[in-house]
């Protein structure tokens, strides 16, 4: 599993 991949989405998660 890629911890990076996973932050990304939280990210993008969290700009909405």
């Amino acid at each position: 599993m890629n911890s990076t991949r996973k932050r990304f989405q939280w990210t993008i998660l969290a700009e909405f």
